[in-house]
């Protein structure tokens, strides 16, 4: 590592639904540089993270409690998948 170069750690905040029939995603999908991406498993679970780039500087840190800003984003992505 290089000394000179300050390190923080970023948080990383997703969803995961309860499995559903319907298909809302054939393959798994990555928007905004990777920064947002979703996917549908085989057994029917939504898994959904990202938009820390909606908020960079305050999903820094080791706070593991969601953030309502990025669980509102992630909550409207599933609802805009059906």
């Amino acid at each position: 590592l290089l000394s000179q170069v300050e390190i923080q750690p970023r948080r990383a905040q997703m969803l995961a639904t309860a499995p559903d029939a319907a298909r809302l995603c054939d393959v798994p999908t990555y928007s905004h540089f990777g920064y947002r991406y979703w996917r549908q498993l085989p057994t029917g679970e939504v898994l959904i993270g990202g938009w820390r780039d909606t908020a960079y500087d305050a999903e820094v840190g080791y706070d593991e409690r969601p953030t309502p800003g990025i669980q509102a984003h992630l909550d409207a992505q599933l609802k805009r998948m059906g």
